[in-house]
């Protein structure tokens, strides 16, 4: 060998281990799972981020991508000197009932982790959305002096039970008639598992009248009006 090979090779030798070094260094990530299922009820569903160094120091950045509409990722921590985070995943009610793919990538000064998928599953609510009262009217509103029957209508969607207090009670159907001797407001209450809605309305009894006040008997007038002045 001539003496350019051995001055290259001495040359080269100081930069070794910074060499080895470099050929050594990598960063990975894994997921404590692979698949996930949540309800579109706003619960959030936690997976494990593992990060995986190999001579990589500094903040590594984790991000998601992928992402389908209505469902929401974030990392806690996001970004982290640490070898573990925590993925919080939510669906809300506008997310589609299905399944698709989300992709996990770490960050770090020259260095991009390959992908990391999650198979997600999003399905349909447990929880039933809390009943609605569109209308609730009583026909007529108005009754003359002593009252009389009124029909209490209502539409409502998504109850297990309707109720009217007034000594009322239970109710089904979309209307009911009623005796009403006095003004009154009556409520409307949709109940299901989730909560209660209320709707009121009211009904108005005229007022009996006061009785006619008597005039005073003058006596002078009346001696004046027989006898003359």
């Amino acid at each position: 060998m001539n003496r350019s090979f051995w001055r290259n090779l001495l040359f080269l030798i100081p930069f070794v281990p910074l060499l080895m070094a470099g050929s050594c260094s990598s960063l990975n990530l894994e997921l404590a799972q692979k698949t996930l299922s949540i309800q579109k009820d706003g619960v959030a569903q936690t997976v494990t981020v593992d990060i995986i160094r190999e001579r990589v120091d500094g903040v590594v950045q984790l991000t998601a991508s992928g992402v389908p509409e209505g469902v929401n990722v974030s990392f806690s921590p996001a970004s982290t000197t640490g070898n573990t985070s925590t993925m919080s995943v939510t669906a809300t009610n506008a997310a589609a009932v299905g399944s698709s793919n989300i992709s996990v990538t770490g960050t770090a000064p020259g260095f991009v982790t390959p992908l990391k998928e999650l198979a997600l599953t999003v399905t349909a609510s447990s929880t039933p959305a809390i009943p609605t009262i569109t209308s609730f009217t009583a026909t007529p509103s108005s009754l003359p002096v002593g009252g009389g029957d009124v029909t209490l209508s209502w539409a409502a969607t998504g109850a297990t039970t309707l109720s009217i207090d007034q000594s009322v009670g239970t109710v089904t159907g979309t209307s009911k008639v009623v005796n009403v001797t006095a003004s009154k407001n009556f409520t409307l209450t949709a109940t299901n598992a989730t909560g209660s809605v209320t709707s009121s309305t009211t009904v108005t009894v005229a007022a009996t009248p006061p009785p006619p006040t008597a005039g005073k008997f003058d006596e002078g007038k009346f001696d004046e009006a027989i006898f003359g002045p």
